[in-house]
């Protein structure tokens, strides 16, 4: 049985008891009272007798008053006797009757007082009970919210490591297509400047042969002219025929060079209060790897690119932060 079922059950031990003693103790009363009501019944009948006697007496013997008086005198002291023995024999009665109305209310003290003792000393046990196994499991408690903060501190431990070391794996993957990009850009740029080489030379090419096409033909030196006789009729010839100028060669478009890639070396963003190696991975995805990103960009913008990770973040301060750094 448990240390609270047992306190339960002396309570109402205890009541019942007490209630039981309130059921004697009124039961005393009730008796009492009956008893003296009874008795004050009959002294008041006796009274009335006597009183009855006494005027049945007077009136007809008022003759016989010395005698009257005598036999009077010789009832009222026979009364006087039993109405004195009922009365000694109610007081015996009613001090015996107090005499065991306070034995009774001795015992119900004394066992109440025992009762009371008892209970006060299984109260003593329980409480030093119930302290001990609260002690103990206070300890347990203690034992096992140590044990919870090594895990915990274990796994922030294993997870910042993690983050550490998957942050530097993106920064040299980022190092790397960065340089990647960088010597594409530079092959890039010689192919186009190879390309515009030549597109410049046959430009040259086509300009020249186009000028010497449009270049006039040198004119004929003219015959020589002998005095003779008449000379005969000189057909003129037909005039040379027209000649159609090709149009000029259509406009050759060089398409400007590419925009030089900017390469974008990222900073330590972990250097700002509140950022870490996880949140910085985050950051870098969302295209914020540099002071200079954060600065410029907006607190929704951050936090709507971080998703629920942004809602509590004081995005904020990083851009103060980040604007101190620059």
């Amino acid at each position: 049985m448990s240390t609270a079922d047992e306190m339960r059950r002396l309570g109402e031990s205890i009541l019942s008891a007490q209630r039981d003693r309130a059921v004697a103790i009124g039961g005393l009363k009730a008796g009492t009272a009956a008893f003296v009501g009874e008795l004050s019944a009959g002294t008041a009948a006796r009274k009335a007798d006597v009183a009855g006697q006494m005027a049945e007496y007077d009136a007809a013997h008022q003759a016989m008053a010395w005698e009257t008086r005598e036999q009077l005198a010789q009832a009222t002291a026979a009364t006087k006797a039993s109405t004195a023995a009922f009365v000694g024999e109610l007081a015996a009665g009613t001090a015996a009757r107090k005499e065991d109305v306070a034995s009774q209310a001795a015992e119900y003290d004394a066992a109440h007082q025992a009762m009371g003792r008892e209970t006060r000393e299984q109260l003593a046990q329980a409480t030093a009970s119930m302290k001990a196994g609260t002690a103990a499991f206070v300890g347990e408690l203690a034992a096992g919210t140590a044990a919870r903060k090594a895990d915990v501190a274990s796994q922030a431990a294993e997870y910042g490591a993690a983050h550490q070391a998957m942050g530097r794996e993106m920064r040299e993957r980022l190092a790397s297509e960065s340089a990647t990009r960088r010597a594409d850009t530079r092959g890039f740029m010689v192919e186009v400047d190879s390309q515009l080489a030549a597109t410049r030379a046959e430009v040259l090419e086509v300009r020249a042969a186009w000028q010497e096409h449009l270049a006039p033909p040198a004119p004929a030196p003219p015959p020589k002219v002998e005095v003779a006789p008449p000379a005969p009729k000189v057909e003129v010839a037909p005039p040379p025929p027209k000649v159609e100028v090709a149009p000029p060669a259509p406009k050759v478009e060089v398409a400007p060079p590419p925009p030089a890639v900017e390469e974008v070396v990222p900073d330590d963003l972990t250097v700002i209060r509140g950022i870490g190696p996880s949140m910085e991975a985050r950051l870098n995805e969302a295209g914020v790897a540099t002071y200079a990103q954060l600065a410029e960009a907006s607190p929704e913008m951050i936090r709507e690119k971080l998703g629920d990770f942004g809602r509590l973040a004081k995005v904020d301060d990083w851009i103060a932060q980040a604007e101190e750094l620059i």
